[in-house]
């Protein structure tokens, strides 16, 4: 399952060019729209709202800031970017966050209070071969900027972070701790020695409403079996495994069923927000599982008891 960033690429009518130019320039390793292109917008909706939906769908915003108008202030006429390119910087913004929005602006135009003092890509006025070089420097300089971040704990809207802390500390870091520490378990009630283990998460690919009538008849075929880990200190802790026991080794497998409350944000959401066509609900859901797998990728390896015995893969169920 792969995700690439998703790119949407706003400006006036003036800047359709540019932005055209930049979706050629990042094409190779993300997804870009821009705001002109068929099926960005659909037909028979409200532009603001659609908007709005578009928020959710996007990893990263750029706006192509040209002078497009002329404004008059303190008696000094400039050329000005459009209204309309300002307001949609700005919901970008307050959802994405100001390293997730890039505002790319033509030489000369009037350039908000609020960005002076910022450093941001730029390009001459003039068409040419100096201003496509500049452009490609901007994609460059984005590219670059993506490429050197993390983003993991961005959970925007949905909750794929805070579920994966919870089902990391849980779940995950509890089993791994009380077995490393008690090396043995009781499987069925029958008590096991476990004195070594690997505890492989297996994250479902699509986390469709009957994900728990999924993983039931998994465990049902497979014949999971009733593990509990066993702790003086503690209560006991249950859950239900695939086990496999091969040179001594005990492989226990889990699916983090808590990704089903992913599923009823996600729907749920759009549901409100009108936007609940299968394409986007697909395209958030696969971003959101991805994010909860990097997220508990970095807890496992930041922790001793987990970094060495936890592996995860994103399966079929």
């Amino acid at each position: 399952m792969e995700h690439k960033p998703r790119i949407f690429i706003g400006s006036a009518s003036s800047g359709i060019q540019v932005a055209e130019k930049l979706k050629v320039e990042l094409s190779n390793w993300a997804i870009c729209d821009t705001w002109a292109q068929t099926g960005v917008f659909g037909l028979n909706k409200n532009y603001l709202d659609q908007l709005l939906e578009h928020l959710n769908l996007y990893d990263y915003c750029i706006m192509v800031a040209t002078g497009a108008d002329e404004t008059t202030s303190n008696g000094v006429t400039r050329i000005s970017p459009r209204d309309n390119v300002i307001f949609e910087l700005g919901l970008f913004m307050g959802r994405l966050g100001r390293d997730r929005t890039f505002y790319v602006f033509e030489e000369g135009a009037k350039l908000l209070s609020d960005f002076e003092g910022i450093t941001l890509p730029k390009f001459p006025r003039r068409k040419g071969k100096a201003q496509d070089n500049a452009i490609s420097v901007c994609a460059a300089k984005i590219k670059e900027h993506i490429d050197n971040r993390t983003g993991i704990f961005e959970g925007g809207l949905f909750p794929a972070v805070p579920l994966a802390f919870g089902y990391f500390n849980n779940f995950i870091s509890v089993v791994c701790e009380k077995l490393i520490n008690v090396k043995r378990a009781k499987i069925n009630g029958v008590e096991t020695s476990i004195t070594d283990f690997e505890l492989r998460i297996l994250i479902p690919n699509d986390i469709v409403d009957d994900m728990k009538k999924k993983v039931a008849a998994a465990r049902n075929i497979k014949n999971w079996e009733l593990i509990s880990v066993q702790a003086p200190e503690t209560r006991s802790y249950d859950f239900y495994a695939d086990v496999d026991f091969r040179d001594g080794k005990a492989t226990l497998k889990d699916v983090p069923t808590t990704l089903l409350s992913l599923r009823q944000t996600i729907v749920e959401f759009m549901k409100i927000t009108q936007i609940g066509e299968n394409q986007k609900q697909r395209i958030v859901e696969i971003r959101e599982i991805l994010r909860f797998k990097s997220v508990l990728e970095y807890l496992i390896s930041k922790n001793s008891y987990t970094k060495d015995f936890v592996k995860i893969e994103i399966v079929d169920i």
